[in-house]
């Protein structure tokens, strides 16, 4: 009898070990809770590439042009995306959540990873709805996959990017126009408690750098179709 109690208790005494662990693992006073914190908001007028290197810009870099700053986009990231901007479509694609196809999202999403440098990751998913064979034919040769949803079939293809960010550049010739823009939101996540988002958020206003006169004139305007938009090529 006693042999059993002994072993009766042990077991006792491990389960409550056990759930006495897992009430901490949930409720632990030192869990780091994920805070999204909004930084700016800006519209892209233009798309843009690096046609030489230069002192702040590679060669082959896609550049977002916005009224307050400029995205520019690492070579690797620019190249898988330039056959994309590129392709002639009757309508423009959507910018979806990368998680639900379903959801268009409202702003293209630019997610700050540094807060004492101007270093950026964009996360979306394009898609395009559309039964016309030569379209399909388009979107299969970059790698789009076939989803269907509410009866419906689409084409979609997830896009990460990375790059960084600049003030925009002041006095650009009167030419530099745009037919339409589209949207951006700036933010940037902290898992810190008693972290003073407002300071970091005030730091990360000021952070860009300033484009040089020699990385401005390496940079051409192009068609990019991936909105819809047209833009005139800089002198």
């Amino acid at each position: 009898m006693t042999f059993r109690l002994a072993i009766t208790a042990a077991v006792t005494l491990s389960l409550s070990g056990c759930i006495t662990a897992n009430m901490w693992d949930k409720n632990s006073p030192n869990t780091s809770k994920a805070v999204h914190h909004s930084v700016a908001t800006d519209k892209i007028h233009s798309f843009g590439i690096v046609n030489q290197n230069n002192s702040q810009l590679d060669r082959g870099s896609i550049i977002m042009m916005g009224e307050k700053y400029w995205f520019v986009i690492n070579t690797k990231d620019s190249e898988n995306l330039a056959d994309i901007l590129n392709v002639k479509l009757d309508k423009q694609f959507q910018i979806v959540d990368s998680d639900n196809y379903d959801k268009s999202l409202r702003a293209l999403p630019v997610e700050l990873r540094n807060e004492k440098e101007a270093d950026f990751t964009s996360k979306f998913c394009l898609r395009y709805d559309t039964h016309k064979t030569d379209e399909v034919a388009k979107l299969k040769k970059l790698s789009f996959k076939t989803e269907n949803s509410k009866n419906k079939t689409f084409y979609y293809r997830c896009v990460h990017a990375n790059g960084k960010y600049y003030a925009t550049p002041k006095n650009l010739p009167a030419d530099y126009k745009f037919e339409q823009s589209v949207p951006v939101s700036i933010s940037y996540t902290t898992y810190k408690d008693h972290f003073s988002g407002a300071k970091l958020a005030g730091n990360i206003v000021k952070t860009p750098f300033t484009l040089a006169a020699d990385a401005i004139g390496s940079v051409i305007l192009i068609p990019f179709l991936m909105f819809g938009g047209s833009f005139v090529s800089m002198p």
